[in-house]
């Protein structure tokens, strides 16, 4: 091939060294006396940046790069400059010079990205000017496309080099990247086309990073067109076993979800296979514990990457996955994998649920009594554990989607009993965080159909999820865990008013509600009470039991 090697830039690839060593050391020191490491390092960096050897030369990147995080402000007023300079070095004929300096400029990322940033910009570098922010944008620019050359470098360190420095840079900058990304797409592409096995995961990783964070850009069909043929045609050929294909299918299913609607047309083929391959498995396994085939024929592996194919379609189209759902097995997949044995299986399982029962519930709605089960099984205090955790999680989730979206009327058999279960997470000490919240939302979801089953626990439900329900972060999530809490205060009034504290300061953790349905709701709740209780009564609560900032925000917002 054309691969490009130098013997005299022998860095000892993928093993630690004196070098990184020394490297690591000083971000260590960096981290620990910040600024202050610069005024020794600056004038020793800037002469051997001059020097003549290119290993001098590399050392300096490397210890710029290594200090980036720790030094952050001392660094930044310094950055045009830097850029300027390393920038060049892209270019550079050594090998091991044009690799460290992608992964020097990957460090540098936040900054190049908040400088690039609008001044309205929430993140935005405080003060910044139009005029400053075109500029960081002008280099933004500068730098991702000396990155993107180097994605199809002839130099195996520098491909993987420029991968990283590539996918840090999505993750930083995201949808401020995206008037770029059809040049990101076109050297992925070829980076599809060129690289062989020892680079194909750093790629895969760059081009799931810019499919889950490149934001709605990606959706044009042109770049499914760009990119999922070739990677359809590395998912025909692969040898069964081969561990690569894991990372590949993985890759398919971010690049799958990010482009919605814009891969339909490969839609059905995908579809078709992700299905295949999980009947398959599921059929193995079943041969398995009948003994007709040896214990390692049933691979798992497989049937994880098959959910979760089937989930990033889901996902990404939406409604449009509803043709190739309406004749497929999916319902009984879900059912069987929903019940498997190993926590992996179940996790990507109820992820798949999840999106199908946003996308099309009415696929899953026939059995909603099982899958419920199946949730609230996952949910047992004594199937809490760091192990599967996460599995919990989207079985949690999943309820609440399918919760949501199915009648009243069939749900309302579950809601007791399925509340019980969400009701004892919540006080459980050390829960996991994104456990706890998704609990909170299912329960509001479930109290928002079924407020007369659920109102008259009330009292003992309310003082630990009113206490999670403040960690949620503003949203329709949140909208509708306390849309649920009030439904159910409209039921029972009197199962809140010993836990008024609790409701006050779950209701002011808000810090902007957009529903104008569900801010209607906690004023008549806060008002309601406020008139059960009587003024001298309330008058005491937010003296002698709310922070005067809560109290306030009460006042401020909803006039009690």
């Amino acid at each position: 091939g054309d691969e490009e090697y130098d013997d005299d830039d022998d860095d000892d690839w993928g093993t630690w060294n004196l070098r990184k060593s020394s490297a690591s050391g000083l971000d260590t020191l960096s981290l620990h006396f910040g600024d202050e490491l610069l005024q020794i390092m600056l004038p020793v960096v800037e002469q051997r940046l001059a020097d003549q050897n290119w290993r001098i030369r590399e050392s300096a990147i490397l210890a710029l790069g290594a200090v980036a995080e720790g030094c952050t402000n001392g660094l930044a007023q310094y950055l045009p400059q830097l850029v300027g300079f390393l920038y060049p070095m892209l270019d550079d004929a050594r090998p091991l010079v044009r690799s460290t300096t992608c992964w020097t400029l990957s460090r540098f990322s936040p900054w190049l990205c908040r400088s690039a940033m609008p001044a309205d910009h929430p993140n935005a570098v405080p003060g910044t000017t139009a005029e400053a922010s075109a500029a960081g944008l002008q280099q933004l620019q500068t730098v991702l496309m000396g990155i993107l050359n180097k994605i199809v470098d002839k130099n195996k360190k520098v491909q993987a080099g420029a991968c990283g420095a590539l996918a840090n840079s999505l993750q930083e900058g995201r949808e401020l990247l995206a008037p770029w990304t059809e040049q990101i797409v076109q050297a992925l592409s070829a980076a599809l086309e060129r690289y062989q096995r020892k680079n194909q995961r750093n790629l895969y990783d760059a081009l799931q990073t810019m499919a889950e964070y490149i934001g709605p850009s990606i959706s044009d069909p042109k770049y499914a067109d760009q990119l999922l043929p070739r990677m359809l045609e590395k998912w025909k050929n692969a040898q069964e076993g081969d561990p690569e294909t894991y990372h590949l299918l993985e890759c398919i299913t971010a690049v799958v979800a990010g482009t919605g609607s814009g891969c339909m047309k490969y839609a059905p083929d995908i579809f078709a296979a992700a299905s295949q391959l999980c009947t398959t498995e599921l059929q193995k396994k079943e041969a398995v514990r009948r003994n007709e085939l040896p214990h390692d024929a049933h691979i798992h592996e497989h049937l994880l990457v098959g959910l979760d194919l089937l989930s990033g379609l889901a996902e990404g189209l939406g409604q449009q996955c509803e043709p190739l759902l309406m004749n497929s097995h999916t319902r009984e997949i879900l059912l069987a994998t929903c019940a498997d044995d190993t926590p992996s299986i179940r996790r990507s399982a109820f992820a798949l649920l999840g999106d199908v029962s946003k996308a099309c519930p009415q696929h899953v709605s026939p059995s909603l009594r099982e899958f419920l089960d199946l949730a609230k099984q996952n949910l047992a205090p004594d199937m809490i554990t760091a192990a599967t955790v996460s599995c919990c999680n989207n079985a949690c989730w999943a309820a609440g989607e399918l919760a949501i979206r199915c009648e009243p009327s069939a749900l309302q058999p579950h809601a007791r009993a399925f509340a019980e279960s969400l009701a004892g997470i919540l006080e459980m000490r050390m829960v996991n965080r994104s456990l706890g919240e998704n609990a909170a939302i299912t329960l509001g979801r479930i109290s928002m159909q079924c407020a007369e089953e659920l109102a008259s626990a009330l009292q003992n439900i309310a003082p630990t999820w009113c206490v999670a329900m403040r960690r949620l972060r503003d949203g329709v999530e949140k909208e509708h865990a306390f849309k649920g809490l009030c439904e159910l205060i409209k039921v029972n009034p009197n199962g809140g008013v010993n836990c008024l504290k609790e409701i006050c300061e779950a209701i002011a953790s808000w810090r902007q509600c957009r529903s104008q349905e569900v801010s209607s709701a906690m004023r008549d709740v806060l008002q309601g009470y406020k008139n059960h209780i009587g003024a001298e009564q309330w008058a005491q609560l937010e003296r002698n039991h709310l922070e005067p900032a809560v109290a306030q925000k009460l006042k401020q917002t909803y006039g009690v």
